[in-house]
């Protein structure tokens, strides 16, 4: 992936709700931590001028890595606070049916998918989990005898 490739991050500077803005080039990714459960949501920059179709200002891979991106911040998260968090992807874009079904599965590991024989939509869902890097002692098996 190339530098100009990466997305930018920034914390969304309105609120304290736990929102994360991911930018690259005509595309945004809100990602957003609320309890246990993380939600996104991408729009096109130029949305209002073009509310129902891809906008010609678009590069491709865009969505792709806004979602790694997205990914990367879950797991650290994750990390971070030593809580896994849920995240569900749901679709009605038939284009991003697609994806969610190939390249979406790639990036998160869906551990179930739903997706009904018309594939009117798609729906992948996941348990992004602390890495494991050490042993985590529960308090009273710290107190010797």
């Amino acid at each position: 992936m190339s530098e100009s490739s990466i997305p930018e991050l920034t914390k969304d500077s309105d609120s304290q709700n736990g929102q994360y803005l991911l930018s690259l080039g005509n595309k945004i990714l809100s990602v957003k931590f609320n309890g246990d459960s993380v939600t996104t949501a991408i729009i096109n920059r130029d949305f209002a001028a073009n509310p129902f179709g891809e906008s010609e200002n678009n590069s491709p891979g865009e969505t792709t890595a806004l979602y790694r991106g997205a990914r990367e911040l879950m797991q650290n998260m994750a990390n971070e606070t030593g809580s896994p968090f849920r995240y569900v992807f749901t679709t009605g874009n038939p284009r991003m049916i697609e994806w969610g079904m190939i390249t979406g599965n790639e990036i998160f590991g869906w551990e179930e998918m739903d997706i009904p024989d018309d594939k009117v939509y798609f729906r992948g869902q996941v348990v992004i989990k602390p890495d494991n890097t050490g042993v985590v002692l529960d308090q009273t098996e710290l107190t010797s005898e």
